[in-house]
């Protein structure tokens, strides 16, 4: 799989929609993306190590590596994961979202996201 696909993190100005948001400009990343600094950059972390399995009436995409922040000061509410392989925010196809709960604030901490086990997104048509 060579697209490259990032995990950006937001703030509490975006909500997802999944019924109208499907390309990366819905999500008004400028305004709604955590900041440039302070840990984070701008458009998130590279899923380098990310796999998709193909199986008997399951799909599975994973990454192997958990994307974590260091030495990061700031608050988010969620993830979300973009193909960053087209050339516009327009043409960027959300992958899925991931929503907190609650707001996370590290202080010069380390935010990590723990990947499921069982893949980061899995499509099952029985």
């Amino acid at each position: 799989m060579s697209d490259n696909i990032y995990i950006a993190l937001f703030t509490s100005g975006y909500t997802p929609n999944r019924g109208t948001h499907d390309f990366y400009d819905d999500t008004s990343a400028g305004s709604n993306e955590v900041a440039n600094g302070s840990g984070y950059t701008t458009n998130g972390i590279l899923q380098s190590n990310k796999t998709l399995a193909i199986g008997s009436n399951i799909i599975t995409f994973d990454n192997t590596v958990d994307p974590a922040w260091t030495s990061a000061t700031f608050s988010c509410t969620q993830a979300v994961l973009v193909d960053r392989t087209p050339g516009t925010d327009a043409t960027r196809p959300l992958i899925g979202y991931i929503d907190f709960g609650a707001t996370a604030s590290p202080s010069n901490g380390t935010l990590t996201i723990a990947y499921s086990g069982s893949g980061i997104v899995t499509i099952t048509n029985a």
